[in-house]
């Protein structure tokens, strides 16, 4: 009998317990439903000029801190002091853009790229070298083979007005 009153009172205690964990459930009166439905839609406001100031200008890419380019040109340019004769007449160089934007390239020493697209980087270095390392003008093509990381934070406060939501920055 002891047993069983038991199990009816912890039975009791959870259905106590239980029953105020629910989601509490809201009736509106006529009136404030009538009220709801005068109120219309709710359109969102949107700041153009903020939208149009955050979208990336159009036109080829610009070379930054953090970038790797790979440089091919002529095995003159990259020439360190203690290689074997015979190497190949072309050369690749893989460089990492600084924190001050540079490059370090051996015949030519710091190169400043930060801002610059592909082909004014190409012809700021082969302007470097030539005519006072090599006699010809050098062929030298410049790519990006990995991009910087973006250092804005994967989630940020969005930008309209009196929100404090957070959107997902793609």
């Amino acid at each position: 009998m002891n047993s069983r009153r038991c199990r009816w009172l912890a039975l009791l205690a959870l259905a106590a317990a239980g029953s105020g964990c629910g989601a509490m459930r809201y009736f509106p009166d006529n009136e404030q439903l009538r009220a709801f439905m005068a109120a219309g839609p709710v359109t969102p406001e949107l700041d153009r000029e903020a939208m149009m100031r955050a979208i990336p200008p159009v036109g080829p890419y610009r070379v930054g801190t953090g970038d790797v380019l790979e440089i091919r040109g002529p095995h003159a340019l990259f020439q360190r002091a203690a290689e074997p004769a015979g190497s190949p007449a072309n050369d690749l160089l893989l460089a990492r853009v600084d924190a001050d934007g540079n490059i370090q390239v051996p015949l030519a020493g710091a190169l400043q790229v930060r801002g610059r697209t592909l082909l004014e980087l190409e012809a700021a270095l082969a302007a470097a070298v030539h005519p006072q390392f090599l006699v010809a003008k050098p062929a030298i093509v410049a790519r990006v083979t990995e991009y910087r990381r973006l250092r804005s934070p994967w989630w940020a406060p969005s930008r309209i007005r009196g929100s404090t939501n957070c959107a997902r920055i793609s």
